[in-house]
């Protein structure tokens, strides 16, 4: 799952490098962290939307004997 290491990773480089960079006439802005992490949850959603159980695991529990 190489998707989301890279997306965690970008979100971390974007926390942790400079809001704002300009050289020369250049200008260039990060997105917030906000929408980063929204971009990320969003896609990790699309991620399990396409796994046939939806990420979604079901179980039958069994509960234990009573001792009666």
């Amino acid at each position: 799952m190489s998707q989301p290491s890279d997306i965690e990773q970008a979100i971390i480089d974007g926390a942790t490098g400079p809001k704002m960079v300009r050289v020369g006439n250049e200008t260039v802005e990060a997105q917030p962290v906000d929408e980063q992490m929204k971009a990320a949850s969003f896609i990790a959603g699309q991620t399990a939307a396409t796994k046939p159980h939806f990420g979604l695991r079901m179980t039958k529990m069994i509960p234990g004997s009573s001792g009666g």
